[in-house]
């Protein structure tokens, strides 16, 4: 947050409460959002708790720790392609 004049600014929030239905269950979903301008974007999404961010960041950690930066660039966009094909079909 900010300070301008009389009034904050926020710049973060969590919408929390926001309920994921599957298989007739519904999974707790928060929204962590950034704002930039006026536009508000989600930079994070946490399902039952399991923030992605942190979860890629496990995983990035996990493919640098036995490889390299570039490895992981490198798997990256094969995957990106692997995707890209198969929404093709």
């Amino acid at each position: 947050m900010h300070r301008r004049g009389d009034r904050w600014l926020v710049y973060d929030v969590v919408i929390e409460g926001i309920s994921l239905v599957a298989n007739y269950r519904s999974h707790p979903v928060d929204y962590r959002m950034h704002r930039r301008g006026d536009r508000w974007l989600v930079y994070d999404v946490v399902i039952e708790g399991i923030s992605l961010v942190a979860n890629y960041r496990s995983q990035f950690n996990a493919i640098i720790q036995t490889s390299t930066y570039q490895d992981l660039v490198a798997r990256m966009k094969t995957k990106a392609v692997s995707v890209a094909e198969s929404v093709k079909e």
